[in-house]
């Protein structure tokens, strides 16, 4: 039985963009080994393109609740 259905997008597509930003300010990325530096490059650009795809209206974030029945 579902007991909710939230839409938990903004404050994911929020998150996302803070964690970022703080991944970006705290110059990391400088530090590490080249191909590090280019694995995070690339995560960071998936990222932008769920954030994208979030503003765009073609992707969202749901939480459900839900109870199972016990079986009788």
């Amino acid at each position: 039985e579902l007991l909710t259905s939230d839409d938990v997008t903004e404050p994911t597509r929020n998150i996302i963009l803070a964690a970022w930003q703080s991944f970006n300010a705290s110059g990391r990325v400088a530090d590490y080994a080249p191909e590090t530096a280019e694995s995070a490059l690339h995560e960071a650009e998936r990222w932008a393109a769920c954030v994208q795809a979030i503003e765009a209206g073609k992707l969202q974030i749901r939480r459900y609740c839900y109870v199972k029945r016990a079986l009788a």
